[in-house]
Order: structure tokens, then sequence, then C-alpha cells
């Protein structure tokens, strides 16, 4: 089955959230976030602290810390910011390793990487703006 990860889903859920209330200059706590939409705080905190190490998030400390957004979603895909979180796209694991066991006998490799690329293009396509807003 070919779907996002858990670190991808929270990720967009938190920057979603954060983009929506932007304008009012709140921070929300990954406890508050987690409240919200029912997702394992320990799960999201890991995840809200490596959006703030890709500059995706600022956070704050203190009695009224907490995380905001940052615009570098403006300039950023789907593609590129999945990539920033979880390494490379790729359908199979040749995709992603030069030690493929089977590579020489292999009879689907040309038509997945046309489908993997597909996928990259179609991911590079979308800007994260349109996902968050």
């Amino acid at each position: 089955m070919l779907k996002i990860t858990k670190k991808i889903e929270y990720a967009l859920i938190v920057l979603r959230h954060l983009n929506e209330h932007k304008e009012n200059g709140a921070s929300y706590s990954a406890k508050e976030i987690s409240s919200l939409y029912y997702l394992p705080l320990e799960n999201l905190a890991k995840t809200m602290q490596n959006l703030v190490k890709l500059n995706y998030l600022t956070s704050f400390k203190g009695s009224k810390g907490g995380y905001r957004i940052n615009e570098k979603l403006d300039d950023t895909s789907l593609g590129d910011f999945v990539e920033s979180l979880e390494g490379p796209i790729g359908l199979v694991d040749c995709m992603l390793e030069k030690n493929c066991l089977v590579e020489e006998n292999c009879n689907i490799k040309s038509p997945i990487i046309r489908v993997n690329n597909n996928l990259k293009y179609a991911l590079s396509s979308i800007p994260m703006s349109d996902i968050v807003k």
C-alpha cells in the first residue's frame, strides 16, 4: 500500500493548524495540538522538533512558549517537504539503494522508474501553501 508516513501526516496537521492561526500571533505547544487532533504527544513532539530543525517552525520557550509557522513554505513543494522529512522518494528499495540483489534479472525496473518519476513530479508540482491553507 502506498501511503504517507505518520511523521508526514502529523507534520501536515501541525503546519495547517499553525497556518490557520498565524494571524493572531498565537503559538501552540505540542501538547495543545496533540489534544486538539488526538495525536500521540511523544511522536508529535519529535516531529515538531524536526520541523524546527528544518526551519518550517520556530519554537519559543517560557510560559507563553510554543511553536509558530515560518514563511518558508511559500517556496516549498510537497515533494521537497516529504523528502526533507523522510529522505528520497522511492517506491521500491532499488530506487533508493545501489545494492539490489535482483537488479540484473529484474523485469519491472524500467516501468517502476517511470512510475516513481511521475510520483515525484506530481508531488513536486503541489505547493505546500495549497496544503496548509
